[in-house]
């Protein structure tokens, strides 16, 4: 009898759904909801949750979101942010050697559109865990509980990967253009986005 791939990635996605918020909830009922380790805690389990699911499922991200916008151009508005003191933060504590470490940093047209792939991968992770931990975090204020490190830590940890997401896909898109690398369903949305960036 052949096993449905679909049943197995629905019952071990709700299963690590489950763990998680499983996980959240002891953490925030022991340690207090307000707490630096229930927000700690929540955002890395949900980190763990999403990079989980991706593997399961793989998804294309092809949407035009992904692509860089006019207002983006030359990375201004995320510089003006601080995403270069951001970036150096990184660097300091030593997450950017893993990365590098862990993907490589071969310069062929793979490995370039697998770095920029992951950027849509990062971007979207960040994003879904930035609108669950602001839910989280109205409805941990609407118990009387301090928040301040529910905020802080959404914004270093989702709010800035977002940021530095942005910042970093024009550069991969435009050496991809450069070189004729792009992947043909790509070259047209890319073209337009790139010349106005």
């Amino acid at each position: 009898m052949q096993k449905n791939p679909f049943l197995k990635i629905g019952l071990s996605s709700l299963l690590a759904t489950g763990s998680t918020a499983l996980v959240c909830y002891g953490v925030g009922r022991f340690l207090g909801y307000g707490s630096f380790a229930f927000a700690w805690v929540l955002n890395f389990m949900l980190m763990a949750w999403f990079t989980f699911l991706v593997n399961q499922m793989s998804p294309n991200l092809q949407a035009g979101y992904f692509l860089p916008k006019p207002f983006e151009k030359e990375g201004k508005l995320y510089q003006y942010a601080g995403i270069h003191a951001f970036r150096k933060m990184l660097v300091w504590i030593g997450w950017e050697k893993l990365m590098r470490k862990e993907h490589g940093l071969k310069i062929n047209a793979t490995s370039l559109r697998q770095l920029e792939y992951n950027t849509r991968i990062s971007e979207t992770g960040h994003l879904f865990i930035f609108l669950i931990v602001l839910l989280v975090t109205f409805l941990v204020t609407m118990h009387n509980t301090g928040t301040l490190w529910l905020w802080l830590t959404n914004i270093l940890l989702n709010v800035y990967p977002v940021f530095l997401q942005r910042f970093n896909r024009p550069r991969y898109l435009k050496i991809l253009q450069k070189h004729n690398y792009l992947e043909p369903d790509r070259k047209t949305q890319s073209t337009k986005s790139i010349a106005t960036t």
